[in-house]
């Protein structure tokens, strides 16, 4: 005889028929599973993204049809018990679908689409007796004798201590571009960490001469930016470590995401023309103000990248942190 059986695909919305022919006999009896087949077999996905697999038992009129889902690292993807797999991070694992002693191993990998340019500059601040040392690019030079090395954001990892009026000056290795005669598309990346709020700290400045505030503050409340862009409406959490990412395409947009989240966008195409106060010369002052506004912080990590880092790229350097 032939027996229907409807199968709810979860994560299409729609129902399945799933026909079989057998032979039954009028009276109940158990029917023992021999053997799992499943759909698909081998999986490749990209990140963020769900699919179905499918366990069909052998043969189809076993008696109990209820199969337990596993995965091996849930870091990377998970399974629920309808065998909807989610791809959580790059790499690869491997789902089991188990009954009793029988099982089948469903090998996983997720990618991310998405890509990062290479930087053009990075330093990590890892070398004590050489606190300047390029990982990418020139070393930076040091303005001035508040500089120490302190423990970093990670186990193991190192990260500097700069006092007020001392900064770094940065050759950030992009060539003009943008339609100018400076830089004036780029990503800045800062990892920081400041003691306490109700004072000011500086990011960056353009003016080689430092005789001009800085281009981007922590104010004393906790917001970010400066007043020709505006200031972020979050704030941030002193004596915790947080990511700034600076995204700018001048004359479209200049963006501030913090730890890989957008908190600020300038509304003001006017304030962000080309060549003008946010463009870059061949070098960049970092963490220097003309007049006393950057006091002591901790920075971990700098890097520039010669593009404007849209937000899935940004997100992606929030995940590998």
């Amino acid at each position: 005889m032939i027996k229907i059986m409807k199968i709810y695909d979860l994560v299409k919305g729609t129902w399945i028929l799933v026909f079989a022919c057998y032979l039954m006999s009028c009276d109940d009896k158990i029917v023992e599973m021999k053997d799992i087949l499943v759909d698909p077999s081998l999986i490749s996905i990209n990140l963020g993204l769900r699919t179905q697999i499918t366990a069909i038992p052998i043969p189809i009129d076993a008696s109990d049809q209820e199969f337990e889902w596993i995965s091996e690292n849930s870091d990377i993807a998970t399974v629920t018990r309808f065998g909807i797999v989610e791809a959580v991070a790059e790499g690869s694992t491997n789902i089991i679908v188990k009954k009793g002693t029988l099982q089948k191993t469903i090998p996983i990998t997720v990618t991310d689409p998405v890509v990062i340019p290479p930087q053009k500059s990075s330093w990590l601040f890892e070398d004590p007796s050489n606190i300047g040392k390029a990982e990418i690019g020139q070393d930076l030079i040091l303005i001035g004798e508040g500089f120490a090395s302190i423990d970093g954001p990670k186990s193991g990892n190192k990260a500097v201590r700069i006092a007020k009026s001392s900064h770094f000056e940065a050759s950030h290795g992009i060539v003009p571009n943008g339609g100018g005669t400076k830089v004036n598309e780029y990503t800045m990346l800062i990892d920081f960490k400041v003691p306490e709020l109700g004072k000011w700290y500086s990011f960056y400045q353009t003016d080689l001469t430092n005789n001009s505030d800085a281009e981007v503050f922590i104010n004393p409340g906790g917001s970010i930016g400066v007043g020709a862009t505006g200031y972020s409406g979050s704030v941030i959490e002193p004596n915790k470590w947080s990511r700034l990412v600076i995204s700018a395409k001048l004359g479209v947009w200049f963006r501030y995401y913090l730890d890989g989240e957008l908190i600020h966008q300038t509304p003001d195409l006017n304030a962000i023309v080309v060549d003008d106060r946010f463009a870059l010369l061949e070098k960049v002052i970092l963490i220097g103000d003309n007049d006393g506004d950057d006091a002591d912080i901790d920075i971990a990590e700098v890097g520039f990248w010669s593009e404007a880092l849209d937000e899935l790229q940004i997100k992606k350097l929030e995940r590998q942190r």
